[in-house]
C-alpha cells in the first residue's frame, strides 16, 4: 500500500461569480521514501495540492489518505496532530522567527509536540551542514543559510511527509541546486519521503519521478531519467514524450 494515496481530489475558489476548478480529479499514488517533484507554472495549483496533502486545506471532493490516516475526513483535533508530528514543511520564505537562534528555531517544532531535545535539534542542523551556526539568529545568515535551518526544522520531528513549497523561490539559482541537492541526499541517506513544489524546469527535471500540473490534473513525466544539466530543454523533451505516449494510448483505446 502507497504511504500517500490521493483519488479524484477536486478543489476550487470563488471569487463573485467567477469560479475556478484548480484541481479537477487528481489521482497521486506515492511510496515510503520516494522523492516526487510537482511540476508547474504560478497558479496552477501545486500549493493548493500540498496544503491539501499536509491537512492545511481541505478539499471540495476526493481523498486523500497518508500512512492510513484519511486526512480528508479528520476532525481539526486529528489534523492538529497530523500536522503537528507528521509533516515536515519547508516554506519558500523560510518562516523563521527573528528572535530565535538557528538551534532555537529547530527546537521550537520539537517544544510545539511537547518534547524538549537540545541533542536532536542539533543533530538536525548537521545534518543540513550547519552544526556549528546554531548559535546564530536568522539575520545573521544567508538565503541559503536560513533555508538549511528551515529544512533542519522540517526533519527534526521526524516526519512521516517532508512537503516542499517553492522552498528556492527565495535563492539564487546555484544556492537553489545546493539546497535540491541537500534534499536528494537526506531522502537518499534518510529513506524521507519528499513531496517538492516548484515551478522551475531545472529543479523540476532533477526530481526521481516528476509530476506536472496541468489543466488541474496530475500527468507523469518521467522517473528516475538522469538531468542533463548542459540542455536547458530536457524538460520540455520529456513531456512531448510524454504527451505522445498518451496521445499513442488514446488512439489503441477502443470507441
Amino acid at each position: 500500500m502507497a504511504l500517500i494515496e490521493v483519488h479524484d481530489l477536486r478543489k476550487g475558489y470563488a471569487m463573485g461569480d467567477l469560479r475556478t476548478e484548480v484541481l479537477r480529479g487528481v489521482e497521486l499514488a506515492v511510496e515510503p521514501g520516494e522523492f516526487v517533484t510537482l511540476y508547474g507554472p504560478s497558479g496552477s495549483g501545486k500549493t493548493t495540492l500540498l496544503n491539501i496533502i499536509a491537512g492545511v486545506d481541505a478539499a471540495d471532493a476526493g481523498t486523500v489518505h497518508v500512512d492510513g490516516l484519511e486526512v480528508t475526513a479528520a476532525n481539526q483535533r486529528a489534523l492538529t496532530e497530523y500536522r503537528r508530528d507528521n509533516v515536515g514543511y519547508i516554506f519558500q520564505f523560510y518562516n523563521l522567527i527573528p528572535t530565535l537562534t538557528a538551534l532555537e528555531n529547530v527546537s521550537l517544532a520539537l517544544e510545539l509536540g511537547g518534547v524538549r531535545d537540545g541533542a536532536r535539534s542539533q543533530e538536525a542542523l548537521a545534518q543540513v551542514g550547519l552544526g556549528d551556526k546554531g548559535h546564530r539568529f536568522p539575520a545573521q545568515l544567508s538565503g541559503g543559510e536560513q533555508q538549511r535551518v528551515a529544512i533542519a526544522r522540517a526533519l527534526v520531528k521526524r516526519p512521516t511527509v517532508v512537503a516542499g513549497d517553492e522552498p528556492t523561490g527565495n535563492l539564487d539559482a546555484e544556492t537553489s541546486r545546493d539546497i535540491i541537492d541537500l534534499l536528494h541526499r537526506l531522502n537518499e541517506d534518510h529513506g524521507l519521503t519528499i513531496l517538492l513544489a516548484t515551478h522551475d524546469p531545472e529543479l523540476a527535471g532533477r526530481g526521481a519521478r516528476v509530476m506536472e500540473l496541468r489543466d488541474g490534473v496530475l500527468h507523469h513525466l518521467h522517473g528516475a531519467l538522469p538531468y542533463n544539466h548542459s540542455k536547458n530543454n530536457h524538460l520540455e523533451e520529456v513531456r512531448r514524450g510524454a504527451d505522445a505516449g498518451e496521445g499513442q494510448a488514446r488512439r489503441g483505446a477502443p470507441s
